[in-house]
């Protein structure tokens, strides 16, 4: 959570998800990587994903990390629902071409979280990996098989938008400001808690 805010210090208070580079986009993970904020070898909960493959991003920039809350992919009926809690912060455009959040525009940091144990359950090609982002509304990917992982005793790690860090069980998560639902347990399933 240090790099993520450290990068939005340097960058007029935007915590980035996502920016353009070339006809695609860099992703958090690369941008933080790549500047210097932080090891690539630290993006990986050491009892929680597996190690990663490689520290090269060009071979696993959407894997082997912690992940990040995205609004983008909400739906809007749930995002629209949540604004009065989360505030005017998140920019985002349909081009893909820039993705983040402005920190002082966020109306309730210390219930926010930002950064998870985020990981493929058993359905998908790579269970346990660590997936680059998370949503409240909707399993990650294009598969639906990614979510917040509870890997420690029914729980996730998870870093909040005001820096501190828990253990914060699925009913936390479910009544934070995003409303998260969908998860990975500990066995690598799918669960949902609506």
């Amino acid at each position: 959570m240090r790099a993520s805010l450290s990068y939005a210090d340097d960058a007029n208070g935007f915590l980035v998800d996502y920016a353009p580079e070339g006809a695609y986009y860099a992703t958090w993970l690369e941008l933080l990587s790549r500047y210097k904020y932080l090891d690539r070898r630290a993006l990986v909960c050491p009892s929680g994903a597996q190690a990663p493959a490689s520290t090269d991003l060009s071979l696993a920039r959407f894997k082997d990390t912690y992940g990040i809350y995205r609004q983008i992919n909400e739906l809007a009926l749930f995002y629209n629902a949540r604004k009065a809690n989360l505030g005017n912060a998140w920019v985002y455009n349909s081009s893909w071409t820039l993705g983040g959040l402005f920190v002082n525009k966020v109306r309730d940091p210390s219930n926010l979280p930002i950064h998870a144990d985020c990981a493929f359950a058993a359905n998908s090609a790579t269970p346990g990996v660590g997936c680059w982002y998370f949503i409240g509304s909707q399993f990650s990917e294009a598969s639906s098989s990614a979510g917040v992982y509870l890997v420690h005793g029914n729980k996730a790690g998870v870093a909040y938008l005001d820096g501190h860090v828990a253990a914060s069980p699925k009913e936390t998560l479910k009544e934070s400001p995003v409303e998260l639902h969908c998860f990975v347990g500990q066995n690598k399933l799918l669960v949902t808690l609506w």
